[in-house]
């Protein structure tokens, strides 16, 4: 059963990529159009917020995973047995002409705009202080 399970799993994912990379989405597997479905109602999300049309939005999916066995050990050599989930994050991203990043989430009520000119932790700014990490370091390191 489990072995039949990841190959699902395995679809999903592969539907997905899909969806990234050509925009195709084959329509006999029911997961990739709902998937497709998920995105347009998140592009019309997008635009409602941040304006514009759906030119140029690109759209990152990341499955979620979980660790059977192993939880921390695959990086120190040891046995792991992970597995996809059918649930994970899907981010939108579109180019901004300024030093600001626009964060909207669907699963909290915080939303804000970063200047990326200071991008120091504001504990009122929640989750946005995650992005705002990985900017830093990205920047630290010449990007």
């Amino acid at each position: 059963m489990l072995k039949h399970h990841s190959s699902i799993e395995y679809r999903f994912i592969k539907a997905y990529t899909n969806i990234i990379n050509t925009g195709f989405v084959p329509i006999k597997n029911i997961r990739s159009v709902r998937a497709m479905n998920e995105i347009s109602q998140l592009k019309q999300q997008f635009i409602q917020v941040f304006g514009g049309n759906g030119d140029h939005i690109r759209v990152f999916h990341a499955p979620g995973r979980v660790n059977l066995i192993g939880e921390h050990t695959d990086y120190n050599g040891g046995y792991v047995f992970p597995a996809a989930l059918t649930f994970g994050t899907t981010m939108l991203i579109r180019k901004r002409n300024d030093r600001k990043l626009g964060l909207v989430s669907t699963n909290f009520e915080l939303a804000g705009t970063i200047d990326l000119t200071k991008l120091q932790f504001i504990k009122e700014d929640d989750w946005m202080n995650y992005p705002k990490g990985v900017v830093y370091y990205l920047e630290q390191h010449g990007y």
